[in-house]
């Protein structure tokens, strides 16, 4: 198969867990599986751990992030949207164009996107199948439920309302998703009732 793998992080060097991770799957599909990297990354990504991903991929292309800014334009008009604040803040248009250039040049079997921050350069993708790598609803469930005070309280339940909405429409709009855990996979259920094409991949 010919895979499209959307990045939130730059996998090298693994040195936190999403990169471990992210590391690990390329290279483990990359046995099997031609693999066409997008990522993002903080900095300009040095040519040694550039090469280092060229052994597991076809290609590698890197596009620079744009982290969260709370108290920004886009961030604040977010609060009028139905989106996640931070989803409507941290789109990133060079993003979206370096994905469709590579679909426009290519065809692949199917595109990943890992995490829920690379969702939004997928979906839109004609005759391609697509999976959301990696989601965690757990984090954000607790933040919810374990806060303390009444505008606390109001705001999670502001955010929980936008991520849980967004997690739904967002999996409606793609062709499966994976998690690292059954308690994950029970938190997909709760808000999707029978939804099937879910795996667990610890």
């Amino acid at each position: 198969m010919k895979i499209l793998f959307l990045s939130r992080w730059f996998p090298y060097p693994a040195d936190n867990g999403s990169r471990i991770r992210i590391y690990n799957l390329l290279k483990s599909l990359s046995l099997q599986h031609e693999v066409t990297l997008i990522s993002f990354s903080e900095e300009t990504v040095p040519e040694a751990h550039l090469q280092e991903m060229n052994r597991y991929c076809e290609r590698v292309d890197t596009v620079l992030y744009r982290p969260f800014k709370p108290n920004g334009t886009r961030a604040l008009l977010g609060y009028l949207s139905q989106q996640p604040r931070s989803v409507v803040d941290t789109f990133n248009f060079n993003m979206r164009g370096v994905v469709r250039q590579t679909v426009e040049i290519e065809d692949f079997d199917i595109a990943i996107a890992s995490q829920v921050d690379m969702a939004p350069y997928v979906i839109d993708l004609p005759n391609t199948p697509k999976l959301l790598e990696e989601v965690e609803l757990t984090t954000l469930y607790e933040q919810f439920s374990l806060a303390q005070g009444i505008q606390r309280k109001l705001r999670g339940r502001v955010m929980w309302w936008k991520w849980s909405n967004y997690i739904v429409d967002l999996l409606q709009k793609l062709n499966g998703c994976t998690v690292v855990s059954e308690g994950e996979k029970q938190r997909i259920l709760d808000l999707m009732p029978g939804y099937n094409p879910v795996a667990v991949i610890p």
